[in-house]
This record gives structure tokens, C-alpha cells and sequence, in this order.
């Protein structure tokens, strides 16, 4: 489980995405349709989403340490 930080109106919202490590780098660099999943999943969820973010940054936070697979 990957905890992703998203910066929304200046308050860091924190969300748990079920996306694993492995998921996220394999997924890199064609990350762009797994991205969009992932927001109309968050908004579904009702979780908001700073769209305006590096997709990169917000779901793959720095993570290369216990939590690496």
C-alpha cells in the first residue's frame, strides 16, 4: 500500500491507494491512463484530488525504503 500526500487549498490530505511499488515503477513512464483511474477512483471515493499535481510525485511518493517491493 503506497500512503499518498496530495496537496489540496494548501492542506495535505493523505490517502491509502492500492497501488504497490512494483505497480507504480511498472507502470512508469506510460503512467497517464492509470492516473486517470486513480482520480475518478479517489473521486468516487469521495477523496479530492489536486488534478494540477505531478501524478508521479502524488502517487508515488518517496517510498524506496521498508515499504520497497
Amino acid at each position: 500500500m503506497i500512503i499518498a500526500k496530495t496537496l489540496y487549498r494548501g492542506h495535505t490530505l493523505t490517502y491509502q491507494y492500492t497501488f504497490t511499488c512494483d505497480i507504480c515503477h511498472r507502470q512508469h513512464p506510460s503512467w497517464a491512463p492509470t492516473w486517470q483511474a486513480a482520480i475518478t477512483h479517489a473521486r468516487n471515493n469521495g477523496w479530492m484530488v489536486d488534478t494540477t499535481m505531478n501524478p508521479w510525485a502524488s502517487l508515488c511518493p518517496t517510498h524506496h525504503g521498508k515499504d520497497a517491493r
